[in-house]
């Protein structure tokens, strides 16, 4: 994991929506990080096209106040990937990009995307980043666990995952075409297995323990502090010796 930076200094946060200004492509640039990926060519190479995707999303939302924040992008060199069950089966999910706390800002979320994605998928882009902008209108922007959602993990990770799919899919009617269109063609794309192959290919996958270990660095235990506020406020209501820092945000 070249370059990876773990301290905390000249953190690019996301940035506050203005309701009715737009965003030129050097401003969105900005917004567009290389924390993972230092000294990369491939951040170089890709970091236009992503910022360029990246603002014809937010160009095509038909009403820019509902997204609170315009969100980090992190290109990441590693991928995500949980093993869960199915009844007596063992199957195993990948996340090619995810909405996830941001590095300084626990309570907002940012955008990680594997890095192979952009390599491999570029005219995917939008789809793919329309998607992860649903999923943080869906929440409001606010990153924090419900009952109902703890209620669905300890049922079954898998439906707590497509539940927040469902809910995600009712944001894009906030998107103008063709970026709506896009985000349900990227829909497709993502569950072919020659995607998952592709994505998967070089890439390092690691557990979700890793994954927060690289993301947050030496902020890794304000991180994990943040979990367990968090896992209070719901355990005042129920108490279940069932609830992990590992369940937290699937």
């Amino acid at each position: 994991m070249n370059g990876v930076r773990t301290n905390n200094d000249s953190v690019t946060k996301p940035a506050e929506t203005c309701k009715g200004c737009d965003l030129d492509v050097t401003a969105v640039l900005e917004l567009v990080s290389d924390r993972y990926l230092m000294n990369d060519e491939r951040f170089r190479d890709a970091k236009l096209a992503i910022a360029k995707s990246y603002k014809d999303v937010i160009d095509s939302l038909a009403d820019k106040s509902m997204l609170p924040y315009y969100p980090i992008i992190y290109p990441i060199p590693f991928m995500l990937s949980k093993k869960y069950r199915t009844g007596r089966e063992l199957a195993q999910a990948f996340f090619y990009s995810l909405s996830y706390p941001d590095v300084s800002e626990f309570t907002k979320f940012s955008i990680y995307i594997v890095v192979s994605v952009f390599e491999k998928f570029p005219d995917h882009l939008v789809g793919l980043i329309g998607h992860e902008i649903a999923h943080i209108i869906a929440a409001k922007g606010e990153v924090k666990l419900s009952e109902e959602d703890l209620s669905r993990i300890l049922k079954s990770w898998r439906d707590f995952i497509e539940a927040k799919e469902r809910i995600a899919s009712r944001m894009y009617s906030c998107f103008r075409e063709p970026t709506k269109s896009m985000i349900k063609k990227w829909n497709e794309v993502a569950l072919r297995a020659e995607t998952e192959h592709a994505v998967a290919e070089g890439v390092q996958l690691i557990n979700k323990e890793q994954f927060d270990r690289i993301i947050f660095g030496e902020r890794i235990a304000d991180f994990n502090r943040f979990i367990e506020v968090n896992l209070d406020r719901i355990r005042g209501s129920r108490s279940s010796s069932r609830v992990s820092t590992d369940t937290f945000f699937g």
